[in-house]
């Protein structure tokens, strides 16, 4: 999305954006029946996952998530092999921020793929 928004997907001054752009197109998509659509965010606390669950729901839609599940030590070292390498202290901070997704939050099924 980013990379469609402004040409760069490294662009992190557009987040807001992105993120409108998201809900817009999911938004459409609930309400002309597209399905299955997918949605690719990392949305790490359920206060991420907390809108788009809502708006799913608010069209009948089912949610699923995928969580992957990989020890810190291999986050870093797959990170650290990658063209675009993102900063060790982001990932740490992602990796202990992470609240696993539930079924309570409303996911119809939750896959783990564990690494």
């Amino acid at each position: 999305m980013r990379l469609l928004l402004s040409g760069d997907e490294t662009n992190q001054n557009i987040h807001g954006k992105v993120f409108a752009a998201m809900r817009h197109l999911l938004r459409t998509r609930l309400e002309i029946g597209s399905s299955p659509t997918i949605l690719d965010a990392t949305n790490l606390r359920r206060r991420d996952r907390k809108h788009w669950l809502r708006l799913i729901t608010k069209y009948g839609a089912i949610a699923e998530a995928v969580h992957f599940d990989v020890p810190l030590a291999l986050a870093l070292k797959r990170n650290n092999s990658r063209p675009r390498v993102v900063p060790t202290e982001v990932i740490e901070q992602m990796f202990y921020g992470l609240q696993p997704p539930t079924e309570s939050e409303g996911f119809t099924k939750i896959t783990t793929i564990s690494a």
